[in-house]
């Protein structure tokens, strides 16, 4: 007789099942040493270290705010920027090559903004515009499409309510004087009462207006226009009475490529009117054709209190769905990737072109169209260095527009988005058992939690978009929006179906009538769907509150920490984020401090014909009161008060 050992499957060494059956589990569980996909992903700093790129955009971006705020001399900037600039030709190859670019970048940079601020001809609009406006008769070329704006809606408190009027930019060429016509140039705003029909980019115009200096900011925490029109190369404005005191010379629209697009858009415009209700029309003229005039601005107030403007306003969000759609098609009809990458290119750059080329729109075409040309080149993408370019190109374009609330948004986000949202929330890879156990799933289990991840992916993205922008917004708008985080999501499901639906509505519309109505129907069902859910959440008491600016210190230590909280590795990026929230409640907790002083302060605010005082006192050291007293309108008072109030 045999006698045949069998060993337990799961008995160790020991002869204990259980501790074999757990080292067993243990083991499958527990990933390979080598597997790459459990590495420890690469903190984003290094690849921002690696990207050619990013340290001629920080330069520049250095060069810009010397100028702006230190000032420079023109030829000393382009002097140093030339010189570094031959410095790097002729030492690329040697270790001191990236500094002299770096510096060649800040030169040039500085140049660049102060000749686009400073640098007018000796004959320009504004060298001749009185403080006090005065009647002329001028002759200039338009140099961007008309904006309507709607009138604003009837209020009792108001007691002369403001009709439609028209902005747009005249290129001044001549202006008439005792003598006859004198040769004048630059750029001058023209608002006219009225309606200014059949005029477009490029067209020769005559007008008699008022002429005079941009207004600047006369009160404390008022906006200064004149600086913000200096911003655009806009030295003068020139207001009309009515739209007789414009006359047409010469149409020149026909001959522009901008001209073109303002009647496209114009017809884009018309088009949406005629087959949308009043409130969707305006709302989808500024979703999809950048014309946010079509909207009345309690209708653009109640997106901007609750947060979700940037729905609205032409930004990444719209071509990065536009582009998705775009491919989407191209899949369906099965084009080659190559081929379809131009399209896609051709189709963002016009795009942003027909929107006006805001400069987050650029910044994303920038990007969408580096990633086609790699696409067709067969070329890697390097993140970090396809967003210093696009920042590069933006700056290029416009010197002035890193210092707008718009871009330095659109650059926020994506830098939040892309390097930390992404690394943040992206899947851990499973392990064999939790695979199995994937496996073993039904597919309608596997739906709902596949559901279930993109809601909280989506939320979670808010909340973090939210928080790292509610300072920046603070410090520009005086408001704060906790509510944004909640209604960002669905009002971004929304706003995509509603722009998709909304260009096929325009492609079909030239055809028939009956063949773009289920477009019109699903358009106007989801911009009335976002027009319930944010006038509804307006009115929660709380959801947004006006609040004083922090300071630039606070702010500029604030984003500090917040970048080094995204680029850095653990176990840094955790020190980071608890720097960051003593940060938070540090600042909270100085500009918590009561006044001492028992003073009462009457300041007296300037609001045209008119007179408004505003009363400051300290109720027991720890109350402030406000008191007004106005004989002007009451959209006047608000405006000037309202940031007066909030000013420190």
């Amino acid at each position: 007789m045999t006698r045949v050992l069998v060993s337990h499957p799961c008995r160790d060494r020991h002869g204990s099942p259980i501790a074999a059956c757990l080292d067993s589990h243990m083991s499958s569980s527990l990933p390979p040493p080598d597997d790459p996909r459990y590495r420890p992903p690469e903190p984003p700093w290094r690849e921002f270290a690696r990207a050619p790129l990013v340290p001629v955009a920080l330069a520049a971006t250095l060069g810009l705010i010397v100028d702006r705020y230190a000032g420079a001399s023109s030829f000393a900037a382009l002097s140093v920027g030339f010189a570094a600039l031959v410095a790097w030709l002729v030492g690329r190859s040697r270790p001191s090559a990236p500094m002299w670019l770096a510096i060649a970048a800040a030169g040039l940079a500085a140049a660049h903004h102060h000749n686009h601020l400073h640098s007018f001809e000796p004959n320009d609009i504004g060298y001749m515009a009185p403080d006090v406006p005065t009647l002329v008769r001028i002759r200039g070329t338009l140099d961007e499409e008309p904006m309507r704006y709607r009138p604003p809606k009837p209020n009792p408190l108001v007691t002369e309510p403001k009709g439609e009027t028209t902005a747009t930019v005249l290129a001044v060429s001549a202006v008439e004087t005792r003598d006859g016509w004198a040769p004048v140039s630059g750029r001058a705003r023209l608002t006219v009462e009225g309606q200014l029909d059949g005029l477009h980019h490029g067209d020769v115009l005559e007008v008699s207006g008022r002429l005079s200096k941009p207004s600047s900011a006369a009160n404390p925490g008022e906006r200064d226009f004149r600086a913000h029109l200096l911003d655009q190369r806009i030295t003068a404005t020139v207001r009309v009475e009515m739209s007789a005191g414009v006359t047409r010379l010469e149409e020149g629209w026909r001959g522009t490529l901008f001209g073109w697009l303002g009647v496209v858009r114009g017809w884009g415009t018309r088009s949406l009117q005629e087959s949308l209700p009043p409130d969707e029309s305006g709302l989808a003229a500024a979703l999809l054709l950048g014309d946010t005039a079509a909207l009345d601005r309690d209708g653009w107030d109640a997106y901007v209190r609750t947060g979700v403007v940037h729905v609205l306003a032409i930004s990444g969000q719209h071509l990065v769905v536009l582009a998705a759609f775009v491919w989407l098609i191209l899949l369906i009809f099965d084009v080659r990737r190559r081929h379809g990458a131009w399209l896609v290119i051709a189709v963002m750059i016009g795009y942003t072109l027909l929107t006006g080329a805001r400069p987050s729109a650029v910044r994303a075409t920038v990007m969408v169209c580096c990633v086609c040309l790699a696409i067709v080149l067969r070329r890697p993408v390097m993140a970090a260095n396809i967003f210093a370019l696009s920042w590069l190109v933006v700056l290029i374009l416009n010197p002035s527009d890193p210092f707008t609330a718009g871009c330095q948004l659109s650059f926020l986000s994506v830098f939040f988005l892309v390097w930390g949202a992404g690394r943040w929330l992206a899947p851990r890879p499973l392990t064999p058992v939790e695979q199995l156990i994937e496996e073993s799933r039904t597919t309608t289990v596997k739906l709902l939690r596949g559901l279930w991840r993109i809601v909280w992916v989506a939320f979670a993205i808010s909340a973090i978009l939210g928080s790292a922008n509610a300072p920046l917004i603070l410090a520009w708008q005086n408001l704060v929006s906790p509510v944004g985080i909640l209604l960002g999501p669905p009002l971004v499901l929304l706003t995509s179906i509603a722009l998709v639906a909304g260009f096929l509505l325009l492609l079909v519309s030239p055809l028939t009538g009956w063949l773009g109505w289920p477009f019109a129907k699903l358009t106007e069902g989801s911009l009335a769907g976002c027009e319930l859910l944010v006038h509804a959440v307006e009115q929660i008491p709380g959801s947004w509150i006006y609040s004083p600016a922090p300071a630039m210190w606070w702010l500029v230590g604030f984003y500090l920490i917040v970048a080094g909280s995204v680029l850095l590795g653990p176990p840094w990026s955790r020190r980071c984020l608890l720097a960051l929230a003593v940060w938070v409640f540090a600042g909270l907790a100085i500009s918590g401090q009561p006044r001492t002083s028992d003073e009462c302060r009457f300041t007296f605010l300037s609001i045209g014909h008119g007179c408004c005082v505003q009363k400051e006192t300290v109720l027991s050291n720890t109350t402030s009161s406000v008191e007004c007293w106005k004989w002007s309108s009451f959209n006047e008072t608000a405006s000037v008060l309202i940031p007066s109030v909030l000013d420190p």
